[in-house]
């Protein structure tokens, strides 16, 4: 056997992997691992066939599962976000920039501490924003959606005409499915519905909700 080839049997030789639960060799997928210089990390391994092998991959494919999906529908809401506020502008307002006076600043503290249970995951109620035109309730709201989604929070903003428009569409656009809408509608962190009128929320299943009312 020449040099080459024991250098290449001992670099496949190390390259080889057991199973963290029954001990069995695991073979590397590809041919990365003839690379001397790839770090381990980088290679990937064939599945162990024993029980807790399986029990321990169909977790794992659940999770990323779940993360693939959240990645999904954080792109979808994003767009339509930014296409139904970008000409308001609101994507611009935080609370840094709310304008604070004597009938707005239990509200500002109050949304504050509702934006951070949320960030927190310790908040399952919905907040009612009332008061009259001018007063910031829609800047607030918008604060409370850009505070989230800054902390990788999945939010969706709109009137609710709008959003039970796009399930509607779906009836026109083979593309789409209303199951698929009212999925996403319902596993957002939070639905913002802004300038709420007479509308009935249950059509779309929303757990947590943030109403704006306008007077």
């Amino acid at each position: 056997m020449g040099l080459e080839n024991i250098k290449l049997n001992e670099t496949i030789h190390n390259r080889l992997k057991k199973c963290e639960f029954c001990g069995k060799k695991l073979n590397p997928i590809g041919l990365d691992y003839l690379y001397v210089n790839i770090s381990p990390e980088f290679i990937e391994y064939e599945r162990c066939n024993c029980i807790k092998a399986q029990e321990y991959w169909n977790k794992q494919d659940k999770i990323e599962f779940e993360k693939q999906k959240r990645s999904r529908y954080r792109e979808i809401i994003n767009k339509i976000y930014k296409q139904s506020y970008m000409e308001k502008n609101l994507q611009s307002k935080n609370f840094e920039n709310f304008r604070i006076n004597p009938n707005n600043k239990v509200a500002i503290k109050v949304a504050k501490d509702y934006t951070e249970k949320c960030i927190k995951n310790n908040e399952d109620n919905g907040l009612i924003i009332t008061g009259m035109s001018g007063q910031g309730k829609t800047h607030l709201a918008s604060a409370i959606a850009n505070k989230l989604i800054e902390q990788n929070k999945i939010v969706l903003m709109g009137r609710l005409i709008t959003l039970l428009d796009m399930i509607k569409e779906t009836f026109r656009d083979n593309t789409k499915s209303e199951n698929e809408l009212i999925e996403l509608y319902s596993n957002v962190d939070l639905i913002i519905i802004d300038d709420l009128g007479t509308e009935k929320n249950k059509q779309l299943g929303i757990r947590k909700v943030i109403y704006n009312y306008s007077k």
